[in-house]
């Protein structure tokens, strides 16, 4: 058994032990190993890692980053009894069990402040395969079927019914404003990826107009690096406003850079091509996404990228019009938003939709973020009046910093601009890696 301290930190003087092999998921998420209480962790933060007497400490795309013995990991990095790992305002201490404490404890029970707790081992989903976190376990949320656990969101009530013409097969995620299914049109077999607006945001006028928006907006748009909609609806009986989208078998480029914190060059590259092409069909027909982010674009079991998610697109033609365009509100994500749409989202155009995918391009390129601060008026001016730095490592070809450079500037008639422009920049680009 490892023993690890909490010496600093909301839960000082709480002691976990951990396995002498495998993996121990540190962060605020009640999924991990060691559940923090310290808003400033990520929800997964680091993991250490013990195997053949070697022990291995590896940050997981945190947020403010895990430091060992004071000095912040930028990778894999070796670590043993007697070091300090330190993650937001906590410092643990990784320390050895004395044979007085060496049976204290109970497994699975609940932390108190100077307890020592033993880490529960983590059950998977049957279905989905994710772990279960300890809570449901605890509360008894997940459930045994037939020999085999399964979480909560997979004993979901929506999986047993038929849905307006569409059976759900398994859950695929769940945000703010609702959740997306996988699931089965029964007239013709077709796999579908089925979205729901919230009930509790039923009763907002405006969220339930961007999310008919989105239908609007995906409908209109044909496009091979854009997720189809094929329709909208109610299902009446349950009162669940609901999009049919195209399924997309793979994952997202955020999941990617989780994964591997970081992509290469030419997989980045022909990323953003395709995602260019998508902007250059949704620049011909007049619609601006403004949300485009690495967690809405997806990327097949093939490589294809698709954009998805046009709740908060809007139509050149009508810009002003709508009642979800107010002047001050910067629709979209922060981190990916340019100046002139933190602003006022009226700003926003083709050139906009450029920016966020630059700075989406910059993420997956280095595995950071283009811009950051402690506090969000830091975060602000960054983001409209500093310039873009790259890290030492990885090595990225100047061809590409450039390309991302100009999309990334301050000014939208700085930028590439119309998207043919910005394509055939990649292109020539891609050629050469």
């Amino acid at each position: 058994m490892i023993l690890l301290k909490v010496e600093k930190g909301p839960l000082q003087g709480q002691e976990f032990r951990a396995p002498e092999e495998g993996k121990t998921i540190i962060g605020r998420s009640s999924i991990c190993d060691v559940a923090l209480v310290d808003f400033k962790l990520s929800r997964i933060h680091c993991q250490l890692e013990y195997a053949e007497g070697e022990m291995i400490l590896e940050d997981l795309g945190s947020r403010n980053g895990t430091y060992l013995n004071g000095k912040k990991i930028t990778g894999r990095e070796k670590a043993s009894v007697g070091d300090r790992i330190t993650v937001g305002d906590t410092e643990i201490l990784i320390a050895m069990p004395s044979e007085a404490e060496g049976g204290a404890g109970e497994a699975g029970s609940r932390p108190r402040g100077g307890q020592t707790t033993f880490l529960r081992d983590r059950a998977t989903c049957a279905r989905c395969k994710a772990i279960i976190p300890r809570r449901e376990l605890e509360q008894n949320l997940a459930r045994e079927i037939d020999g085999e656990m399964v979480c909560s969101r997979c004993l979901d009530p929506l999986l047993e019914v038929e849905i307006s013409g569409y059976q759900l097969e398994r859950k695929l995620g769940e945000g703010a404003m609702g959740a997306v299914y996988k699931g089965v049109r029964l007239s013709d077999g077709h796999p579908v990826a089925l979205k729901f607006l919230s009930k509790s945001m039923t009763s907002k006028p405006e969220a339930v107009k961007r999310f008919l928006r989105e239908a609007a907006s995906g409908g209109a748009l044909d496009h091979p690096n854009i997720v189809r909609i094929f329709e909208s609806g109610v299902d009446v009986d349950r009162g669940l406003y609901f999009l049919a989208m195209e399924y997309v078998e793979g994952t997202n480029a955020r999941a990617l850079i989780t994964e591997k914190e970081y992509l290469n060059p030419h997989q980045c590259l022909s990323i953003g091509f395709q995602i260019g092409k998508a902007l250059e069909a949704a620049f011909q027909s007049g619609v601006v996404h403004r949300d485009i982010k690495p967690a809405n674009i997806l990327v097949s079991s093939e490589g294809r990228a698709k954009l998805v998610d046009l709740g908060t697109a809007k139509s050149m033609q009508q810009a002003g019009l709508s009642s979800l365009t107010r002047t001050g509100i910067g629709m979209g994500t922060i981190a990916y938003m340019p100046p002139e749409q933190i602003e006022d989202a009226k700003h926003a155009d083709h050139r906009s939709d450029q920016y966020a995918l630059g700075a989406s391009l910059f993420h997956m390129l280095t595995g950071q973020r283009p811009f950051g601060g402690k506090t969000p008026g830091e975060y602000f001016r960054a983001i409209r009046f500093e310039k873009v730095s790259w890290p030492e490592t990885p090595a990225i070809p100047e061809e590409a910093r450039e390309i991302v450079e100009t999309m990334l500037e301050k000014s939208p008639g700085d930028r590439y601009q119309s998207p043919a422009e910005m394509i055939a920049a990649m292109a020539e680009t891609l050629k050469q890696l």
